[in-house]
């Protein structure tokens, strides 16, 4: 068994789970993400990641899951003193009620009638007073969401590709009082330490709005559950990485078998694995949770795991007393689950050849060119390329400051901050992704006017800032900036540099060693070769980061030259066309028509480069054609120009 075991756990750390150091690079991203979210564009939720891929997985198939705690509601335990009290009219202060709520839930109870900005419509009230409804706050939320394809996923609200689960939570004050025996109970592993178990104790537990579901299988309307994210979210941090790659055998095992079988595919979830991993983390010693080992633990998994169905109870780990089993299942169906779990109890772990994506994966291990692929990237870009779709999560019920004030508080915590070096890889590039939405929004600079005077001033940094950031793109972008305040020549030379970075250089991040010349407000070409981190050009030079189209929306103003007519608030344009076609521009704009007409040539060649290459053709074909009429049209100008 020692040998199969060291032979399994050296296949899941190459080619399943990653090594233990990937697994510590995706926690670090998602704590970067975290910060980055919560700090610097101070939401009005706190925005939380929980799940298998912010605890260190990435499992193929799995969703990413986040928590919105809500910051106008507080909730006490017991009934504060009037002097406790707060006097924010702006939060709803909730009294939890266990007495007649199921274990592992809670009713909450308003002190009194709502402010008049809290909607009526989520309170019920009955013959114990006002009470805020779970089921309404979900349907409310949801509402919300007018634009998007989502259905409402037990407590969460989840995208129709089920790749987003998003819990609304509140947040209780103090930990409660239904889990005060988990911080004392006796655990003869020893884990989690006395000091660990003391801050845990101090971690955020929420409520989230989903009931306890009667024998019909309807939830409970007012019940709010007890959720353990934060906390469970730590102790898996302290976990050995064999604990993860038994955690993801036992993951991959119920998805590829369990979860084949529509009849019994909705009785077990992936928590209730995690919770066996929790019990028997408590119960099994320590130095037994080694490679050599892998093996014994995912069976004695499997053995807790077919205990708990053959009783029909699997306690919840800080709340024993809340049997987490629904109970509107059909004895059928649970005669079929537990059949079906002894029997991969009885093959032990043997059971994880029925998992076809283990088979696939195995298959593919001897491909000589994925091999060759995969070596190319370091531990770490293995683990946080795959996430950089993170950074462009968006909530609607969410309100943000402006992008413009987070970028500046990037900025600052970059710049002011001794901090690692893999942490500031990963700042710089939310720098990235932020300041493309400070400069995507353009207006037409008026001097007269002190508002958009500093705005252009503050465009004008971002932009600076994208010239290191983003190489041919960010020197794009402050040539925009220049050529929409009337300083044609300045965005010229812009452009005529912009034109000299090669393609394979169009990605880049400095290492901001040379920040300090960033943000003066004026024009200071630099030479780049010193300052450019080789790990972060790696990075964002891959295809699943690297952006070649130049795109602003928010328009508010209107340009001919730009825009096709006045109502077009949008332009998208593949990077290199555009550098020609604003040169082209700017050149009318000074009336030069001898370099017009050269540029209009450039133009067209790049253009048909463009278009054979596939790259928006349509937009390319149409703003050349728009070009041509332009500079071949005398009259073309006065009529728009008229009809404006």
């Amino acid at each position: 068994m020692e040998a199969k075991s060291k032979q399994i756990y050296k296949f899941l750390c190459d080619d399943i789970v990653g090594s233990e150091r990937v697994v510590k690079y995706r926690r670090l991203f998602f704590k970067t993400y975290e910060y980055a979210q919560n700090k610097f564009y101070s939401p009005s939720k706190y925005i939380i990641t929980s799940g298998s891929k912010a605890e260190g997985l990435d499992l193929p198939g799995s969703d990413l899951d986040i928590m919105l705690v809500s910051k106008q509601h507080i909730v006490h335990e017991p009934i504060p003193q009037f002097e406790d009290k707060s006097v924010d009219d702006n939060i709803l202060s909730l009294n939890i009620d266990y007495d007649n709520a199921q274990p592992g839930f809670v009713l909450l109870k308003l002190y009194e009638r709502p402010h008049k900005d809290f909607e009526d419509s989520l309170i019920l009230r009955n013959e114990d007073g006002y009470f805020l409804s779970s089921n309404l706050y979900l349907q409310n939320l949801a509402s919300k969401y007018p634009f998007s394809r989502i259905s409402i996923n037990g407590p969460c609200l989840s995208n129709i590709s089920l790749a987003l689960d998003v819990a609304h939570s509140l947040k209780c004050k103090k930990w409660p009082t239904v889990a005060r025996k988990w911080l004392f109970r006796h655990r003869s592993s020893g884990w989690p330490s006395a000091n660990l178990i003391t801050m845990i104790s101090k971690e955020l537990v929420l409520l989230v709005p989903v009931g306890s579901k009667s024998d019909s299988g309807e939830s409970h309307p007012l019940e709010w559950r007890i959720s353990f994210s934060v906390p469970e979210k730590k102790l898996i941090h302290t976990w050995t990485h064999t604990h993860m790659l038994c955690y993801a055998l036992l993951k991959i095992l119920i998805k590829d078998v369990l979860k084949q079988n529509h009849t019994i595919s909705d009785l077990l979830c992936s928590y209730f694995l995690k919770t066996v991993m929790f019990w028997l983390s408590e119960e099994i010693d320590a130095t037994w949770w080694t490679p050599i080992h892998l093996m014994d633990c995912f069976v004695a998994c499997l053995g807790r795991l077919t205990y708990w169905i053959l009783n029909k109870y699997i306690p919840n780990y800080f709340i024993p007393q809340h049997n987490m089993i629904d109970r509107y299942f059909t004895q059928q169906a649970w005669d079929e689950l537990l059949a079906l779990i002894t029997f991969l109890h009885g093959i032990g772990w043997e059971s994880i050849f029925l998992c076809d994506s283990l088979k696939k994966l195995a298959g593919l291990k001897n491909n000589s060119a994925l091999q060759e692929h995969a070596s190319r990237y370091s531990e770490f870009d293995k683990a946080v390329i795959p996430l950089f779709d993170v950074f462009n999560l968006y909530f609607y019920d969410v309100e943000y400051s402006s992008a413009a004030q987070a970028s500046k508080k990037c900025l600052c915590h970059l710049t002011r901050t001794n901090l690692p070096t893999k942490v500031r890889i990963l700042f710089t590039t939310f720098l990235f992704r932020i300041s493309h939405l400070v400069r995507n929004i353009v207006s037409q600079i008026d001097s007269r006017n002190k508002q958009i005077y500093w705005q252009r001033k503050q465009t004008k940094s971002i932009s600076l800032i994208l010239t290191q950031l983003a190489g041919e793109r960010g020197w794009m972008s402050l040539a925009m900036n220049f050529y929409l305040c009337g300083q044609y020549r300045k965005s010229i030379t812009v452009l005529d540099h912009a034109k000299c970075i090669s393609i394979r250089n169009t990605s880049i991040i400095s290492s901001f060693s040379n920040t300090g010349n960033l943000i003066q407000d004026s024009l200071h070409i630099n030479n780049h070769t010193g300052y450019i981190s080789n790990t972060m050009r790696r990075l964002i030079c891959h295809n699943k980061f690297k952006m070649r189209d130049f795109c602003i929306f928010d328009i508010q103003t209107y340009d001919y030259l730009l825009q096709l007519f006045p109502q077009q608030h949008f332009i998208l344009f593949p990077t290199e066309v555009l550098i020609y076609y604003l040169r082209f521009a700017c050149c009318h704009q000074l009336q030069d028509i001898y370099e017009r007409q050269q540029c209009l040539h450039d133009l067209t060649l790049i253009t048909e480069t463009a278009i054979s290459d596939g790259l928006l053709p349509d937009v390319c074909s149409t703003y050349l054609f728009h070009a041509h009429q332009i500079a071949h049209d005398r009259d073309f100008e006065q009529r728009v120009k008229y009809e404006e």
